[in-house]
This record gives structure tokens, C-alpha cells and sequence, in this order.
């Protein structure tokens, strides 16, 4: 109904926002330098790892977090079912960006046609887990756990093609170098695609403060 879409669209706002600053721009950095070491797959397999950890140790916090503050989020909004759904998204964060830097890695390596596959596979993955929710009943401000397990989905078929037809798996023998390369980089990157989705997602969030779910 369109109770329940509005409540989705709050939750989506909010998801994309969070999402963009969780990755912390990693996924450039990785972009950019897996571009640069195409033939040599042990450094691009350590620098996709060091990233996959950086962005690990980004999210969880800020996925702890929202959880956390999910109550006062319906609160704020007037909404207790869009409180409830933000809580369902916030481990969605996490996959979300690994799933940003393991995209890119393949972008950075020229691997295209699977990198364009595995790109829309989320627009497929998202819906299905959406029409499964409703065909089981589930109550609408559950809803938005679709994003969450379409992002889980993603990740272990990323992580699996990956490291088992791409990159070997190597654990980084410099951890620390490629730790300040990433977020030397990524810092400075982060608050362009920030500001992009806030500037998508700005009316919906007004919307939510000024009037119910419905509207």
C-alpha cells in the first residue's frame, strides 16, 4: 500500500546516505589502484583484501550504531515502522560497501562483462527478495530488509567468483602502506558521491520530519 511505500522510501534515504559514508571512499582507491598492477593479481588480490578489512572495520560501528538510534529515527520522523525498518537495513551497510570495492576491483582489472553483470545484479536481487517478503505475509515495515539480504546475496557470490577465477587469496604482507594509500585516497573522494545521494534523498527526508508515511 502506499503506507508502506512511504515508509520504504524513508528507509531507502536513509540507507543510501549512511551507505555512501560507511564505505568512506574506499572503493576509489581501489579502483584506482588495481587499475595500475592489472598483470600482477597477488598485489591486486592485497589491495582488494586491505580494503574489504578497512571497509569492514568502517561499517560495523556505524551499522552498531544505527541500530541503536533506529527508535529515535522513528521518533524524529513520526514514524515507529520506519524506526523498525532502519534497523533491518543497518547490516545491509556492511555488504553494501564490500560489495563497492569487490565491483570496482573487477572494473580495475577490465573485467567488464562480469562487472556489468554482477552491477545489475542488485536490481535484480533487491525486488526478488522484496516480492519473497510479501508473498510470505511479512509485515510491511520489514519490508526493507530486502536491501539487506540482497546485499548479502551479492557479497558471497562476489567473494566466491572473486578469490576462486580472479584474484588468489593473499593476505597483505603490507598492511599498513596500503591502509594510508586507501584512505589517503578515499577521504578526499568520500564527500562527492556523499553529497550526491543526499541531494537525491534531501526532499524525502523533509517530507518524513513534515508529514506521515502515507503522504
Amino acid at each position: 500500500g502506499v503506507e508502506a511505500l512511504g515508509v520504504f522510501n524513508q528507509i531507502y534515504a536513509f540507507y543510501t546516505i549512511l551507505s555512501q559514508i560507511g564505505v568512506g571512499g574506499v572503493q576509489f582507491s581501489v579502483l584506482k589502484h588495481v587499475s595500475y598492477v592489472q598483470s600482477d593479481l597477488d598485489v591486486a588480490s592485497e589491495t582488494t583484501t586491505v580494503a574489504l578489512i578497512l571497509v569492514f572495520a568502517l561499517t560495523l560501528p556505524l551499522c552498531g550504531l544505527g541500530v541503536l538510534v533506529a527508535d529515535r529515527l522513528g521518533v524524529l520522523l513520526g514514524s515507529a515502522d520506519v524506526g523498525v525498518g532502519v534497523a533491518y537495513v543497518m547490516p545491509g551497510l556492511i555488504f553494501y560497501a564490500a560489495n563497492k570495492v569487490l565491483i570496482n576491483t573487477l572494473n580495475g582489472l577490465r573485467r567488464m562483462r562480469v562487472y556489468a553483470v554482477f552491477r545489475a545484479a542488485r536490481f535484480v536481487f533487491i525486488p526478488a527478495f522484496l516480492i519473497a517478503l510479501i508473498a510470505f505475509d511479512a509485515p510491511s515495515n520489514t519490508l526493507a530488509a530486502s536491501l539487506t539480504l540482497a546485499e548479502l546475496a551479492l557479497f558471497l557470490w562476489l567473494v566466491i567468483y572473486l578469490y576462486t577465477r580472479v584474484v588468489p587469496i593473499r593476505m597483505p604482507a603490507h598492511f599498513a602502506e596500503y591502509t594510508r594509500a586507501h584512505l589517503s585516497y578515499g577521504v578526499r573522494g568520500m564527500l562527492s558521491g556523499s553529497l550526491i545521494e543526499l541531494n537525491t534523498r534531501t526532499d524525502v527526508l523533509i517530507l518524513g520530519l513534515l508529514l506521515p508515511d502515507r503522504v
